[in-house]
């Protein structure tokens, strides 16, 4: 039996499978060996099919674990549950305006309103979001701001102001401070670029595809596409990006179909190095969701630019599907999760009325809500949540394969949608898997970005 590097992810089988055997899967890719990824350290070995028959054929996991320790792999059953984290405040993210310049036909937010009058938050609760992140810090810690909608430029002054205040507030206490900002991209001025390039901005740009495909789901209020605007407001940030980092994020909704390969080398083109999708599960009014049989054609597209990434790393070349290279970052460090994200963990969300919630995407809902500014965290909300969307507490997560990977899934797309992406998510990590022991021979220099 050959044993590759510890790494961490997965694979996919019939529910059935994967439901008895939720400690360990087998991956049997069309090309390249056999894998055996093991949910306890988040470990993968490249396995011969030998082993494979074996472990498939196993009567009970008795037998597996046994098995396996006889060829000299130590397995352990069922998960270890983790202490919960402290009550640390790291990251806020500002729905610094809520209120937004485009008409998104699927939007979380609303329009940016989340369901209410459109507002922006004042200068006196974006300041008592700073103070209230930075007195959660000791000194030599770093926190973030995330600057969310809404579309945060709406507001442009606040930000620019906000980054001045919390830069000045965290050198007095010892403590570093970053910033992110999530844009449509339409309001960005030459002032908006020197800030990014300054301040070491993460700047995630949504761009529902490129050209028409992206002005179908993104237009302005009167109908009018966006996406000339956008590309010309971000050529000065792609030419000279400074410290900033630039990625975009593309919703992929219900409807004309579009060429996820085709859509990375058409972005690509104008300068963008990080082009990620993301399916479209869960929004208002429920437009824009996939189905099952929509999640079936993303996977099959998922694939297809994956094994472009493939191609690009054996030829010691790059393609910027960066749905790719996070799973290959994951299964390479050997990722193991307790939850799917930071969401009321570390990272909470504040309202333009100074509301507390798990994410920004929980801005205005009662299932998410955790405190306020003034109050600060509402102990017993937090706590719930914690133990509510823990892993172990999930179902059917607890007996799945993916899990240490996975997470659970987006909280806001399960409390509202249900895991209707479940097979998707163990579909795609299954072939990212493959390719991990593929590229292990293949490209043994290559270096997930």
């Amino acid at each position: 039996m050959l044993i590759c590097r510890k790494a961490a992810p997965l694979a996919v089988e019939p529910r059935d499978t994967m439901i008895s055997a939720p400690d360990f899967h087998i991956v049997s890719p069309d090309h390249g060996p056999n894998g055996l990824f093991l949910v306890d350290g988040s470990r993968v070995y490249a396995i011969n099919q030998a082993v494979g028959q074996a472990l498939r054929e196993a009567a009970d996991r008795g037998e597996i674990k046994s098995y396996l320790e006889q060829a000299g792999i130590p397995i352990k059953i069922g998960a270890d549950i983790e202490p919960p984290p402290d009550n640390k405040i790291r990251t806020l993210s500002l729905a610094i305006s809520q209120q937004c310049n485009l008409a998104c036909t699927y939007c979380y937010a609303s329009g940016g309103s989340f369901g209410k009058a459109p507002t922006r938050m004042s200068a006196d609760v974006a300041r008592a979001s700073v103070d209230r992140l930075v007195e959660n810090l000791s000194s030599g810690e770093v926190g973030t701001i995330a600057f969310m909608g809404g579309e945060p430029l709406a507001n442009r002054r606040a930000v620019h102001d906000i980054v001045s205040y919390a830069k000045k507030t965290a050198a007095e206490r010892e403590i570093g401070m970053q910033f992110s900002i999530t844009t449509n991209g339409t309001l960005i001025t030459a002032e908006d670029v020197e800030l990014f390039r300054q301040n070491g901005f993460c700047l995630t740009l949504s761009l529902d595809g490129f050209g028409g495909a992206h002005d179908r789901n993104r237009p302005y209020l009167s109908g009018r596409g966006s996406f000339d605007r956008i590309v010309k407001n971000i050529a000065p940030l792609l030419k000279d990006p400074g410290t900033a980092e630039i990625h975009v994020r593309t919703t992929v909704c219900a409807g004309p179909e579009i060429d996820l390969a085709e859509t990375v080398r058409k972005i690509a083109a104008l300068g963008f190095t990080s082009i990620g999708f993301s399916p479209m599960l869960s929004s208002p009014n429920g437009v824009g969701e996939l189905d099952a049989a929509g999640l079936r054609d993303l996977l099959n597209q998922f694939q297809a630019c994956g094994r472009l990434c493939e191609e690009a790393a054996i030829e010691g070349k790059y393609f910027p599907f960066s749905n790719f290279h996070t799973a290959m970052k994951m299964i390479q460090m050997g990722a193991s999760k307790n939850y799917a994200c930071g969401a009321g963990l570390g990272y909470f969300a504040v309202s333009a009325e100074g509301e507390l919630s798990a994410c920004h995407r929980f801005v205005g809902d009662d299932l998410g809500r955790m405190g306020n500014l003034a109050d600060g965290l509402d102990v017993t909300a937090v706590s719930s949540w914690r133990e509510e969307r823990h892993l172990s507490a999930q179902s059917p997560c607890s007996r799945c394969w993916a899990r240490n990977l996975c997470g659970g899934g987006c909280h806001h797309e399960v409390l509202h949608r249900g895991r209707e992406n479940c097979d998707f998510i163990r579909g795609w990590l299954d072939y990212c898997l493959g390719a991990y022991l593929r590229l292990l021979t293949k490209a043994p220099r290559y270096q997930p970005r």
